[in-house]
């Protein structure tokens, strides 16, 4: 272990962290609305915020947004705050979870049937394949009404509404997200043995769908009720998206200016979170502009091969020793194939800590929540990997919780070994401050 870590200043209030596993019963309000692999609880969030002294003057960093949970807490606790992710609809989805000012009368003004009968041309071909016309077609005219409302064009639209922080386009916001989570149930895309994935509905299945209209409605009332909840405990909102990637982030956000940071990065386990998201993303290319191939290339943890550069030193010797075993495995396509994943993965986390170390201010505190996993047999310990790599970027940092995970991902893929199902994974919160 680092030498470093006895100069830890760990804040005494960590010990009592709960665990950051998101549990059934936290999945409620604005939580409830879609489920997220790599989440943690809003109460793990609210105890960490409050453990490492987050105050109204200081500045907080979600890296990796994902659904927006850091984002509801800043708005509880009245605490500034930046969210980042590469996915539009993660974005669109955390920016509703903070549209406390959102109108019901307005949103249903701007999801109103149509009698369009010809769909935009700015929709990719894959949502002409997915989609039928009358969804395609409500759609557009909800998107027209949303480009006019906000007085936007398709190319600025998204950052139009993520930089909205005083509420202006709240309505607007909501009626986007409720049509986006309408069009899980009414595409013939069909949720198969891993919930993260997609198949093409088969014969028979296709009338199971609902209209988009409806599924919309039923949504947007939910969406609304659960805000109207959320009203009563919030503070001052002073919030930030952007929807970039956090590895590009250089002109966006200034140097030294981050306080504090509570966060997650994906799931080292090889869940495609673009293919999660494939519904909402591909209605959303009637919108804004989305490359769904090259979304899925710049996700953190990316199946798809993009970089198959040499192995780092400044990782840290676990992470080596660990694509070491990897690439020595004898399953098929470990040196081929999966070391790359890992390999790349790394290399993305690496350069990410990296980028945190330079925005950050001395005297900051941070808590990164890391899931470990397996490949195969061979144990991918994340938390001590992510631990060498803060040291390496000139952080001090330290595991300070682990939490035995009684399910992990590899258990909702029918095909892994019983072997895989069987080991035993945790997750893990680390600390770390400059």
């Amino acid at each position: 272990m680092s030498t470093q870590l006895p100069l830890l200043n760990i804040p005494p209030s960590l010990n009592a962290l709960p665990s950051a596993k998101l549990k059934k019963d936290d999945k409620v309000g604005v939580h409830a609305w879609s489920n997220f692999y790599a989440a943690f609880s809003e109460n793990f969030s609210n105890h960490a915020l409050r453990a490492i002294g987050a105050k109204s003057s200081g500045l907080l960093l979600d890296p990796f947004v994902g659904s927006g949970t850091t984002l509801v807490s800043a708005l509880k606790l009245g605490i500034p705050a930046i969210g980042i992710d590469l996915d539009p609809f993660s974005c669109l989805l955390a920016r509703a979870k903070i549209a406390i000012n959102a109108n019901l009368s307005e949103a249903k003004n701007l999801l109103k049937p149509t009698n369009n009968t010809i769909p935009l041309d700015t929709f990719c071909s894959e949502a002409f394949n997915h989609f039928d016309n009358d969804c395609l077609c409500y759609a557009s005219a909800v998107f027209d009404r949303v480009l006019i409302k906000t007085n936007s064009n398709r190319h600025e639209i998204l950052d139009v509404l993520l930089s909205d922080k005083s509420g202006k386009f709240d309505s607007e916001v909501v009626a986007l997200t409720a049509l986006c989570l309408g069009s899980s149930k009414s595409t013939s895309l069909i949720k198969g043995s891993n919930p993260t994935w997609y198949r093409k509905a088969i014969h028979g299945e296709i009338n199971t769908f609902e209209k988009l209209y409806v599924a919309t409605e039923s949504s947007l009332h939910t969406i609304i009720n659960d805000l109207n909840e959320l009203r009563l405990l919030t503070k001052n909102r002073d919030i930030l998206i952007l929807n970039k990637n956090f590895r590009h982030i250089d002109n966006e956000l200034s140097s030294n200016s981050i306080d504090l940071i509570v966060t997650s990065p994906p799931y080292l386990t090889r869940i495609d979170y673009v293919v999660k998201h494939l519904p909402n993303l591909l209605l959303l290319t009637g919108l804004i502009n989305i490359d769904l191939d090259n979304l899925r290339k710049d996700m953190i943890g990316t199946t798809k091969i993009i970089d198959k550069s040499a192995f780092n030193e400044e990782w840290g010797e676990k992470c080596l020793a660990t694509l070491k075993m990897i690439q020595e495995h004898t399953s098929y396509a470990s040196n081929s194939y999966y070391i790359w994943t890992y390999s790349q993965y790394f290399k993305a986390m690496f350069e990410s800590i990296n980028i945190l170390f330079r925005k950050t201010k001395m005297n900051f505190k941070g808590i990164m929540v890391a899931q470990n996993s397996f490949y195969k047999d061979v144990q991918i310990p994340l938390s001590i990997i992510v631990e060498e790599m803060f040291h390496n970027a000139g952080f001090k940092a330290k595991i300070i919780k682990k939490d035995s995970i009684k399910t992990k991902m590899s258990h909702l893929n029918p095909n892994q070994s019983v072997k895989s199902k069987t080991n035993t994974l945790s997750e893990d919160v680390i600390y770390f401050e400059k």
